[in-house]
């Protein structure tokens, strides 16, 4: 057979194949024999007709055509073993011609990565870090907010107070605002402008009536800068209860006995959370670093793969919020298509890190054994209490497991990408869960991830059949 090689794009061939007149002679014949067994030719019996009777009978082109489906597979694969090729995906065949049988092969060729004098790459680590008095300060506030109460008062309202209303909102003779026991919280930065403010002294059971503007840049257009009268009635006033500082605060919060135990469980929490968060960038600047000097080449069809996952994805995420795709394009106005282009630039990211950081595994001979894939199922199961049997056999299921694994596999890169970038002698493993440079997830995103898990359709030209090699 006779190849021939040409680059049609980065990390794409066409491959040219031409085989003997003999060989595609013998696989026309083959063709014609298991036609004859399924084709009625008058005269003869099933099976039984010659080779130049099924040809006048279905045509020669027709018997060429099915000899070359027949041989594509096999050509393909003659190819491949002699160029040395490896492709990405499943290729299609295209008929170039007949007679001579001339056949054409599109081959998406798998990544291709260098990384470069990695083991040169340094990172300074960001100084040790310390929760501070005012930090826990902040946490305790935001705890005393979660604790907080809405009572019942018999004053006017003010500014910060929470009120329960009716109201009617007319533009001309356009309703744009009718609603029954609304509850509203009164802010100086509440939309439309000036309409908290025009609360501010109104009683329980008390109307008012007064015109106000929304902004040019409002998100409802049919609205921007335009005038709204409203009609308003208050059915109740509350205003916020903030717990004190004391034990009965800590108390309400969780298992503590005084407000010292509360406090120091905020600042170890925090700490933990500042180490992390450093641990993060400092992974980051490693891996950005790696990226930066590594060359990374790969087809065109690995992108609109990522595209694929990163799209389905976020269909997954709509429905979860109670949204269809289309509903979302046609809310946002945009086209799926604008959709995937809005993709791209995260999705080119996305490829670069991981196919980087695949080929850092291969070149430290990074393993993850079994045991550890069985400790992480048993960790993230454990998130979910009561429902940990239920979650372990969801994580246990082959691509659940396959997720786990990978998300194993990039973690343990990134720790010996940092023991190499700062020059550390044995890193401790990472302790942060999610992340962009493919720290393991937790449970619930895990869960969600095996849960969105589609295969993905090879792609196929217009003419032919999909090739495996």
């Amino acid at each position: 057979m006779k190849i021939n090689s040409e680059e049609t794009a980065v990390r794409e061939v066409a491959l040219t194949l031409e085989p003997e007149p003999e060989r595609v002679e013998k696989a026309t014949r083959r063709v014609a024999r298991k036609l004859a067994t399924r084709v009625k030719i008058p005269g003869f019996r099933p099976g039984k007709a010659p080779f130049q009777v099924v040809e006048r009978t279905v045509g020669r082109e027709y018997l060429l055509e099915e000899a070359a489906g027949e041989l594509g597979s096999e050509l393909y694969k003659e190819a491949l073993d002699e160029t040395g090729l490896e492709p990405y995906t499943q290729a299609n065949l295209e008929i170039v011609s007949l007679d001579p049988m001339s056949l054409k092969v599109t081959v998406a060729l798998v990544p291709e990565v260098d990384l470069g004098d990695y083991h040169a790459i340094r990172v300074e680590p960001e100084d040790q870090v310390t929760a501070t008095d005012e930090q826990v300060d902040e946490a305790l506030g935001e705890v005393r907010e979660s604790l907080s109460e809405w009572v019942a008062v018999e004053r006017a309202a003010e500014m910060g107070d929470q009120v329960t209303m009716s109201v009617l909102g007319k533009m001309g003779d356009e309703t744009v605002a009718d609603s029954e026991a609304e509850e509203f919280v009164l802010t100086e930065d509440g939309s439309p402008p000036g309409f908290s403010a025009e609360l501010v002294g109104v009683k329980a059971e008390d109307s008012k009536e007064f015109s106000t503007a929304y902004p040019e840049d409002f998100p409802e257009e049919d609205l921007q800068g335009r005038g709204v009268d409203f009609s308003v009635t208050l059915h109740a006033v509350h205003e916020k209860q903030v717990p004190a500082l004391d034990d009965e605060l800590a108390k309400s919060a969780g298992d503590y006995d005084t407000l010292e135990d509360l406090k120091r469980d905020l600042r170890a929490k925090l700490q933990t959370r500042l180490e992390e968060d450093a641990r993060h960038r400092l992974v980051d600047k490693a891996v950005e670093a790696l990226i930066e000097q590594a060359t990374v080449a790969y087809p065109a069809v690995a992108l609109e793969h990522e595209i694929d996952d990163m799209l389905s994805a976020y269909e997954k995420r709509l429905e979860g919020q109670g949204f269809t795709m289309d509903g979302y394009l046609s809310m946002s106005g945009q086209t799926r298509e604008q959709l995937r282009e809005s993709m791209e630039s995260g999705a080119t990211e996305r490829l670069v890190r991981s196919l980087v950081l695949a080929e850092l595994v291969e070149a430290e001979d990074i393993k993850v054994e079994d045991k550890d894939v069985e400790e992480e199922v048993d960790r993230l199961a454990s998130t979910y209490g009561e429902q940990a049997g239920a979650v372990k056999k969801i994580l246990s299921r082959p691509n659940a497991l396959s997720t786990i694994t990978s998300d194993l596999y990039t973690r343990a890169a990134t720790d010996r990408l940092v023991e190499i970038a700062t020059g550390q002698g044995e890193v401790q493993p990472s302790k942060q869960q999610g992340g962009e440079v493919g720290e393991v997830e937790d449970g619930e995103q895990t869960v969600a991830a095996v849960e969105r898990t589609e295969e993905q359709e090879s792609p196929s030209g217009p003419a032919g059949e999909d090739l495996e090699a």
